[in-house]
This record gives structure tokens, sequence and C-alpha cells, in this order.
């Protein structure tokens, strides 16, 4: 069982605060916007999601609780992107580096290893990395946060974008289209059954909450999906930036 520890590990000898690309789990959203002033906020009214883009390149996402204080960091390097990102535990992380290479840094400090999904810290949060390839990928996105009760699985891919659905989807016969923009492995782009589905933020809906009030609730915290119920009834989901043309 894991020990209960602050949320700061001894890193090479030294005392690190962990944060991902500067930004602390559980500081005041106000006092983190200060210093990006020009981050843009949720436009749909019911999200709690501010976002900026990184000097040093890629885009930083927090998400907030009612009292402001930000429930899960995520970042998401640009492609080709070639610097280095603070991850939480390890400090400065090269985005080039491989899954090798964090596993090393990890093992240097009170973390737990990467799993090839998550890594752990001594106070109870989790590091969800993904590269976007096997071996030495690119790093692609690092998001962080801390599971609840009420919300165990803040973060997940297709298998539970399935499971949070299926039982809201009742009151629409059970049935909606997925639309998503992945990325294909580098060594064959054309494989299709190997697009990469990207990751997606869940919050549980209210209690007796179903159809398309429902799916907006589940995903009112990602910025990346929309919602839309077409004149047939069927509901569509969009993640990521889809092209219209080709839908």
């Amino acid at each position: 069982m894991m020990p209960l520890m602050p949320a700061a590990v001894v890193a090479a000898g030294q005392l690190h605060k962990s944060t991902l690309a500067g930004v602390t789990l559980g500081s005041n959203v106000t006092q983190v916007l200060l210093q990006h002033p020009d981050a843009q906020q949720s436009a749909n009214g019911s999200g709690r999601w501010w976002r900026w883009s990184r000097r040093g390149g890629g885009k930083v996402t927090v998400t907030t609780d009612d009292m402001g204080n930000i429930t899960r960091v995520d970042f998401q390097a640009d492609k080709g992107e070639d610097n280095d990102i603070d991850l939480p535990c390890v400090g400065a992380f090269s985005v080039q580096d491989s899954v090798v290479n964090l596993n090393s840094a990890l093992d240097k400090t009170a973390c737990s290893v990467f799993n090839g999904a998550v890594y752990g810290l001594p106070d109870r949060s989790l590091v969800a990395v993904r590269f976007n390839g096997p071996g030495d990928g690119q790093l692609a996105e690092a998001t962080w946060y801390r599971p609840s009760d009420k919300n165990p699985t803040p973060v997940g891919h297709m298998n539970s974008v399935i499971d949070y659905l299926r039982p809201v989807l009742t009151y629409v016969g059970g049935v909606a289209r997925i639309y998503y923009a992945g990325e294909c492995p580098p060594k064959d782009p054309s494989s299709l059954q190997e697009v990469r589905f990207p990751s997606v933020w869940f919050q549980p809906p209210l209690d007796g909450a179903m159809g398309l009030d429902a799916v907006r609730q589940i995903f009112r915290d990602d910025p990346n999906v929309t919602a839309m119920q077409d004149r047939s009834g069927m509901l569509r989901i969009t993640i990521g930036s889809v092209s219209n043309a080709l839908l």
C-alpha cells in the first residue's frame, strides 16, 4: 500500500516540487492565469477549463473544481516538437525522449514506474502519458489528475468512452456515432486499424440525465469534444478536429 506523502519528491538528492508544464495540481486557477493572460476559457458555459499555447511549443489545458482549484492539467505536444517539458516527479523531460528514458528518470524518484499508460505520485495522483509511437516515439500528451470515489477514471480512451456512454443512450435507442481525429503510426500511416484514439476527459452525468444532455455532461470538461443530435435523432459525438468535408 502506497504511503501518503506531500506532492513533492526527492529527485537526485534534491527536493523537487511537482509540476506539469509549470502548473501544480491543486493550485488556484486565478493565480495561474495571471501568468497566462492569453488563456482561452470554455465557450460552452458548462465546462470549467482554460487553454493556452506554451512558449516552448504545445498547448496546456487546465480544469477546475467549483472552488477554482485545478483538478487536472493536460499538456499536448506539437508535432516535431523538440524541447523540454516539466513532468511531475521527473522535472525537465525532453519531448523527444522515449519510454525507456521516462522509466529511467522515474527510478530515481519516489514515484512509480511508467506502466505504459500511467505512473503514480506518492500523493496518489496519477500522470497519464502517451507517446506517438513504440520504442523511441516522441511524447505526445501528458495528463496529471487525482482520481476520486465519485470519478475514479477521469481520463480514458475508446473503451472508457463506450463504458460511459452505454448507460445514457437508452433514451435514443442505444446508438450514437463517434467521429475522432487520431494519428496513424509513423511507420505505416495507411493503416487505419491502428489509428490512435485520443485521450478523453470524463465527468459522471447527473442522476437521471439521459440522451444528449447526459452526453454533454459527461464531456463537459473536455474542450476537444462536441455532441449534437441531428434531425433523425442520431447522436453525433466529435472528438478532436475532424474535417466536416470528410464527414
